[in-house]
């Protein structure tokens, strides 16, 4: 990743934070960074009770686990490809000591979003929260990664988001 991409990012997170200056970096950056900071942008409307930082804690849990259940061929790919604060924390994600188990289902998914601490304290308090947070993030990253065209969801966790969606989770 360019040093550029590591400001950019930086200027990604605080925007999400402060989009009065949101049309400042989309004319600056190209549109597979407004895909990101529309991603970002949304995650922040859906999920506006918590602050950014734990919204990119819930990011980084999602892609780390998922991300320990791919090939190493598969990682590479999704590395290339993906925007470049994207980039930075899923490639922070797999270099991190988390003991995540790869999963296949969502219900693991959202007990490692539980069980997350950061030096602040818990990620998430309860698992309603998780799976409504989790499906969130889901979304957003399935819309990602369908526009650059890699799949990175289980079928298993594709199909109980789909039904968790019919059910009126989110």
């Amino acid at each position: 990743m360019t040093q550029q991409g590591f400001w950019y990012g930086t200027d990604l997170l605080y925007l999400c934070e402060n989009p009065k200056s949101m049309n400042s970096i989309t004319e600056s950056y190209p549109q597979s960074e407004d895909q990101e900071l529309m991603f970002f942008r949304s995650l922040k409307t859906e999920m506006r009770l918590l602050p950014m930082r734990k919204i990119v804690g819930i990011v980084r849990v999602v892609l780390t686990t998922v991300a320990k259940s791919l090939p190493t061929t598969q990682v590479n790919e999704v590395i290339q490809k993906l925007p470049s604060t994207l980039q930075m924390v899923f490639t922070h994600s797999l270099k991190s000591n988390d003991q995540y188990q790869p999963v296949i289902h969502l219900d693991e998914l959202v007990e490692n979003v539980c069980s997350t601490e950061t030096k602040k304290g818990v990620l998430v308090t309860n698992e309603v929260d998780a799976l409504k947070y989790v499906l969130i993030v889901i979304k957003n990253l399935k819309i990602v990664f369908d526009k650059i065209g890699v799949t990175i969801f289980p079928y298993s966790i594709i199909s109980e988001y789909q039904q968790a969606v019919q059910e009126g989770a989110v």
